[in-house]
Order: structure tokens, then sequence, then C-alpha cells
């Protein structure tokens, strides 16, 4: 994992408060620290000092600051200011990177939390916002490991970031789809969906993604050449040639009622 030099903050700015989480050592889950407050909102230079012990006191090698966007994706005036706070990090502490993360539902889940635990509605004022940057925090270091763990899969198959395409599937169910399972070098064994399948005058072509990744709004597919060996036993190669590569992704992109977009 890209931040494996140490540990993650995860930040929940607002207007006079900053909840503070951080990761374990392992990257894996997220633990609400504490709740940074000030009497000024632009005036962050306390919490930027209580945030340098926090960094001193967990080795911390990265910022995550939830990005409050509306659900319908737009930025109002919270995003300015949080962009304005991520500027002030990168000045104090020019070693460590700051990121935004999108924090859509985060407190309304650290709520939840906080109303099925039974605490009290002035105890859960006081630790909302270190619960809410806990919640950024852990979305965040999910999605790292989820695409660490593709990563893995495509290396095991040898199969080039080069060579994978956007896939943006519709309401379609798992039951529907043909399941392949490819054999790594290692032995070990991973399910994939067939996606859509092309017959050319070259033979036959798949479009399949991941199964652990077909419930994702987006999902990275790979193309691959079925292929038939004397035995019978089937198959399936990555096209590794560019030219035949964008002929193939070509006609899987064209036509009407497909249940997926493409993205070349």
């Amino acid at each position: 994992m890209q931040d494996s030099n140490g540990r993650v903050l995860g930040l929940d700015f607002g207007s006079k408060t900053v909840g503070v989480a951080v990761s374990d050592a392992l990257l894996l889950t997220a633990n609400a620290v504490c709740v940074l407050r000030r009497k000024n909102e632009i005036d962050v230079s306390s919490t930027l000092d209580e945030l340098s012990e926090i960094c001193d006191k967990y080795g911390v090698c990265r910022f995550v600051v939830g990005f409050p966007k509306n659900m319908n994706n737009s930025e109002g005036d919270r995003c300015n200011k949080t962009r304005w706070f991520v500027k002030q990090l990168n000045k104090r502490f020019k070693n460590i990177p700051a990121v935004l993360f999108d924090e859509r539902l985060s407190t309304v889940a650290a709520e939840k939390i906080l109303i099925e635990a039974d605490v009290s509605r002035k105890k859960r004022g006081e630790v909302i916002d270190k619960m809410a940057a806990a919640q950024i925090l852990q979305s965040y270091l999910d999605c790292q490991n989820q695409q660490n763990q593709k990563e893995r899969m495509m290396d095991k198959l040898g199969i080039d970031d080069e060579y994978l395409l956007d896939l943006d599937l519709d309401d379609e169910t798992e039951d529907e789809m043909e399941i392949v399972t490819l054999t790594a070098d290692d032995g070990e064994e991973i399910d994939f969906y067939v996606i859509d399948s092309i017959e050319t005058e070259n033979g036959k072509y798949l479009l399949m993604v991941a199964a652990d990744e077909i419930e994702d709004e987006e999902s990275d597919a790979v193309i691959f050449r079925e292929v038939v060996e004397e035995n019978e036993d089937v198959i399936y190669e990555e096209i590794e040639d560019d030219e035949e590569f964008n002929r193939i992704a070509g006609l899987f992109s064209k036509g009407e009622d497909k249940d997926y977009d493409l993205n070349i």
C-alpha cells in the first residue's frame, strides 16, 4: 500500500472543530482520536500545532481530509473552505501529503452508530466529529486496500494496467452472467464474470470483470482471447498487441441495447 511508511490521519474539518482519527499500523482500521476546537473559524494556527503533536505521536505519513460535496455531487462553500484548510496543511507539513476524500454521509453514519450505541444527545455532540473522521478514514482505507487487492490479482494473472478498461454496468443480476475461473501462476483461482463476448474471424473474445468488483459502480474490465487447445482444453489469453486490443475494445463499445458502458 502506498502509505506503508506510517499511519494515516483522517480529518473532518468543520467551522470551529476538526475531528481526528488515525489508522492502525497495518492501515486496515480507523480509530477515532479526538476533536480539536478553535474559537476563530479562519485561525487554524492552534489546530496545526495540535496536529503536529498528533503526527509525532503516531508517526503520520498522510492526511485524509473529508471533502463535503453535496449529495448531487456539486461543491458548496464548505468545499472551498476545506480546500483552503488543505492548503494550510500543505504549508505547515511539507513532508506529509494531504488528500481530499468524499465525506458524504459520513456524519450521518457516525450519528447512526452513536444512536445505536445508546449514546446521549449531549455526548453525541461532543464526539460526533471524531466519529465522522473515523468514518471518512475507514472508507479511504477500504478503497485503498481494495485497489491493492485488485493490483495483486492483476499481477498474478500477468495483466498489464495498460489493457484495462473502465466498465459501468447497468442493473444486471449476477445470476444472468457466466462465471469463468482463471488460474494464476501460483495456482490461485480467481473468478471472473463474462460481461460480453464477440466472435471474430480471429476467434472469440470475452469482456470480463473480476467477481469481487462486480458490484462497484465502475469496474476495471479486461479482454481475453479464448483459445481451444488440441486436447480441447480452453484457455484465456490477454491481448498484448495494441492494435488488436484497440480494435476489439472498439467492437465491444459499439452497438445499442448493451447492459454496460465501456470507456476506452
